[in-house]
């Protein structure tokens, strides 16, 4: 009797249906990283965007072209990971910054990091810096104008 199995390629292209699901899955996750970005920006969208990717990837199998939906799937991740990034950069950082420069917020922070590890939290951050280089202590001297003026 002959084994079907022997001689079957270790990988075999996806059936055009479960081809057709994983656009969908692409497009719905694509869709779902530009939604994200209104509620839980910038690791929620990161997440899905890139398994839209993954999934419009493996939905070609071994065809030359994706699905359309696949397509609009990459193309709605993509603009979700572009958004993420602009408010990460235009939001977040700059909030950051301007909490670790107010004063009341450092001692709450030197308060909790001293209590949960037994460590400043300015500390921490000279230890950053003298190990990566950087001048996140500046923070507390000039504020969110003297650190900007520093990156420029």
């Amino acid at each position: 009797m002959k084994d079907p199995t022997r001689n079957a390629p270790f990988f075999t292209s996806p059936s055009h249906e479960s081809r057709h699901n994983m656009a969908m899955l692409a497009f719905v996750f694509g869709v779902a990283a530009i939604g994200c970005n209104f509620f839980l920006p910038v690791i929620l969208p990161m997440f899905l965007g890139s398994l839209s990717i993954i999934f419009a990837i493996l939905s070609k199998g071994k065809e030359r072209k994706m699905e359309d939906a696949a397509r609009r799937g990459v193309f709605c991740s993509l603009l979700g990971l572009v958004i993420s990034a602009v408010l990460f950069v235009t939001v977040l950082i700059p909030t950051m910054i301007r909490q670790l420069s107010d004063p009341a917020f450092r001692a709450t922070m030197n308060q909790m990091s001293e209590s949960l590890y037994g460590i400043s939290y300015d500390e921490v951050l000279r230890e950053f810096d003298a190990q990566f280089g950087t001048n996140l202590e500046s923070l507390d001297k000039g504020g969110i104008d003297h650190v900007s003026s520093e990156i420029i």
